[in-house]
């Protein structure tokens, strides 16, 4: 009976030592990705480019918009350049950045950290866009997808990558003001199909035809516009375009301070989005 319990008494012994030791790799684990993610620069910057993939021409002109855009809407958009992901998800990495610096402003949480991880011909490109507590409402996972497939990739894909990062700050920009407004998407399966072409044929066909009978029933109205005189292909085609739609742009921030005072404590919940090419 003794020895039973003294077995017992080493048996529970043993576990407890494994969860001990689990848990204490999983802190020195945590530890060390935690130290994969960089330090941001000294003097603060919104630009961090931390492998010289823009010029100082480049870095200055968005430095500039960036901090006039944080002086005016208080809200902080962080570019953050780096060579390798040390083994991360990009959508990680990003929010890492974001949660360690605290971009954006304490009590607003309105912080966004735009992540490139440029390709090189051992791995492929990544993008990652990781957005505050307090923009999740309007930059919300499915636009910061659409944004980095629609107006960042692209541009990236041509090794474009100062191209591609403005277009992405101005559309996060954009996005932020409730303005942005996304391509939509093309089925291209569908509109490749001959039916397709041939249903296109097909709704012009009837519709001169259509045209044509209505002309010979039409009627003169004097001092009045009758829509009988006109063909049903035009009085079609002139409703499709008047709802064409308007131009926007995202406005230009002139006005600045000229310097970045820094990170104001802003915290992240992980929303966002990220791709790759």
């Amino acid at each position: 009976m003794r020895y039973r319990l003294e077995n017992k008494g080493l048996k529970k012994n043993s576990h407890c030592r494994k969860i001990f030791l689990i848990v204490s790799f999983l802190l020195f684990y945590i530890g060390l990705r935690g130290q994969d993610i960089p330090s941001p620069m000294v003097p603060p910057r919104l630009v961090n480019d931390f492998i010289g993939l823009l010029s100082p021409e480049q870095i200055n002109l968005l430095e500039k918009d960036l901090i006039a855009y944080n002086d005016t809407t208080s809200t902080q958009i962080a570019v953050v350049i780096v060579k390798s992901l040390n083994g991360m998800d990009a959508n990680y990495f990003a929010y890492k950045i974001g949660e360690t610096w605290q971009v954006g402003q304490k009590g607003f949480n309105n912080g966004v950290v735009f992540l490139v991880k440029p390709k090189t011909p051992e791995s492929r490109g990544q993008v990652a866009i990781s957005v505050g507590y307090g923009l999740e409402g309007v930059l919300t996972d499915a636009l910061s997808k659409r944004i980095i497939e629609q107006e960042i990739i692209p541009y990236f894909r041509n090794n474009q990558y100062f191209e591609g990062i403005q277009a992405g700050v101005k559309s996060i920009m954009m996005a932020c003001r409730g303005q942005y407004k996304p391509k939509p998407k093309k089925n291209s399966d569908f509109e490749g199909s001959p039916w397709f072409a041939l249903g296109i044929l097909a709704f012009f066909f009837f519709s001169f035809v259509f045209s044509l009978l209505q002309s010979r029933r039409r009627r003169h109205t004097i001092g009045s516009k009758n829509y009988s005189d006109i063909p049903f292909w035009m009085l079609w085609g002139s409703m499709l375009g008047s709802g064409g739609s308007k131009g926007s742009s995202w406005g230009n921030f002139s006005s600045g301070s000229g310097s970045f005072g820094g990170f104001g404590g802003g915290s992240f919940g992980g929303g966002g989005a990220s791709g790759s090419w």
